[in-house]
C-alpha cells in the first residue's frame, strides 16, 4: 500500500497588499518526516506555518491535512509563537498544560 501524505499543500499563494510572500508552494509531508523551513527574515516561513495552523487563509491554493481542506483553526496543529505568549496569571506548568488541552 502506498504511503499517503498526512499534509499536502497545492499551488499556495499569499500576499499582503502588493507584497507577494508565497507563490506556487507545493509540498507533501508524510508520517515520520521531519521538515524545516529555512530562509531569510520576511521570506514567508511564519506565514506558511500560520496558514497550516489555520490562523490565516491563503489567497489561492489548498492545504489539506488528513484529506480535509484547512479553512479554519487546525485542531491537529500546534504552534510556538516567536513573541511571548505566556498567560502571566498562570505558572509555567499551567501555561503548558493549557496549551496542550484537547479541544
Amino acid at each position: 500500500m502506498a504511503n499517503k501524505a498526512l499534509l499536502t499543500i497545492n499551488n499556495l499563494k499569499k500576499s499582503y497588499g502588493s507584497h507577494l510572500v508565497l507563490q506556487n508552494v507545493d509540498l507533501s509531508i508524510y508520517r515520520h518526516e521531519f521538515i524545516a523551513f529555512v530562509g531569510k527574515s520576511g521570506g514567508g516561513k511564519s506565514t506558511l506555518l500560520r496558514m497550516i495552523a489555520g490562523l490565516e487563509q491563503p489567497d489561492s491554493g489548498k492545504i489539506r491535512q488528513h484529506n480535509q481542506i484547512i479553512t479554519k483553526m487546525n485542531v491537529h496543529s500546534r504552534m510556538m509563537f516567536q513573541e511571548d505568549r505566556l498567560l502571566n496569571w498562570m505558572s509555567v506548568l499551567e501555561n503548558v498544560a493549557f496549551a496542550v488541552k484537547k479541544t
